[in-house]
């Protein structure tokens, strides 16, 4: 059986998008996936609460690997904000430890908005899993203990009000990765004058994926491993570099490859499976998994004359998409 799932792992590579349900971690959803293609190698990008709702990216066997690239990019949430109260979570799931009488009114609140957009500084709550001492923060929180915490700058491109009534806000916020909407809440609350929470929040995209192309999961245990997603369909936002038979010979081994138009800090290797000239071309636009075969993920400095291999796809995954 081990055997067999090493195998596996190799040999059936993806990703998905899914849209969570209410009430599972992440990792609970990560155990459903890894029943539904029965392969034991499954990975998330960009942990949702138990609260959450909304889109995950799941990555199948090797992909696993390739999650760490998508977590640059902007993550845009639908929220929903309760103001008059306040919980030691700074959500929905905490015990209620501040009431304020607030009459927010919803020119107040737009003004109040303008001030949490761009790069803010926000101090990471007790229930994250930033590490402080070797110990994750939440560990700490559910001693009771309250310790000092390092603040963070974050990126809030934009914010906008969906929704204003009886005191409670609907927010759409686009930020960066890092970004804890539940302190957002919390900070708005006092920046009005009183107490607020996050009383419900839905991520609706990750840079150019979206929960409408999400699967939940009873349908992915109808489709199991037909529900899987090309692989290098998991990076949209990372450039490729097409390749001739020689260059790709040398991705294939993990060798340096040289760099004569940088294209990127990361970049995506592929080789047509239409025949190419020797040498390398790059090319900016959406990678056509029918017609190019990923071979790995390079990274390149600034003025240095070649990129290194981050990761190569394993050889057999290779052989099964060029024929």
């Amino acid at each position: 059986m081990a055997r067999r799932r090493s195998r596996d792992d190799l040999a059936v590579a993806g990703f998905l998008r899914i849209d969570k349900p209410g009430g599972m971690t992440s990792h609970d959803v990560v155990a459903r996936v890894r029943r539904a293609v029965d392969v034991h190698r499954v990975g998330h990008s960009g942990t949702l609460d138990p609260m959450a709702t909304g889109l995950l990216l799941v990555g199948v066997g090797w992909v696993t690997r390739l999650l760490r690239f998508t977590g640059e990019t902007m993550k845009t949430y639908c929220a929903e904000v309760t103001f008059g109260q306040a919980t030691d979570t700074m959500d929905a799931q905490g015990k209620v430890t501040a009431e304020a009488v607030m009459a927010v009114g919803e020119v107040e609140l737009r003004d109040a908005l303008k001030n949490f957009t761009g790069t803010i500084t926000q101090l990471p709550p007790m229930v994250s899993a930033v590490k402080v001492g070797g110990e994750a923060l939440y560990r700490k929180a559910r001693r009771g203990e309250e310790v000092a915490r390092m603040p963070r700058q974050v990126t809030i491109s934009a914010i906008d009000l969906m929704g204003f009534g009886e005191g409670k806000a609907t927010l759409k916020v686009c930020c960066s990765s890092g970004t804890y909407v539940r302190v957002l809440a919390d900070d708005l609350g006092r920046a009005l004058g009183g107490v607020a929470y996050l009383s419900g929040l839905r991520r609706i995209s990750i840079g150019s994926h979206e929960v409408e192309d999400a699967i939940g999961l009873d349908p992915l245990f109808q489709y199991g491993r037909g529900a899987l997603l090309p692989p290098l369909g998991l990076l949209p936002h990372v450039p490729r570099l097409v390749v001739g038979k020689a260059a790709a010979d040398a991705v294939r081994h993990g060798r340096p490859l040289p760099v004569i138009d940088p294209v990127g800090p990361f970049f995506a290797v592929v080789q047509s499976k239409e025949e190419e000239p020797e040498g390398a071309e790059a090319k900016e636009e959406e990678a056509s998994p029918a017609a190019d075969i990923f071979l790995g993920v390079y990274s390149h400095l600034a003025g240095e004359d070649f990129a290194k291999a981050e990761m190569v796809v394993p050889e057999l995954s290779i052989r099964l998409s060029s024929g």
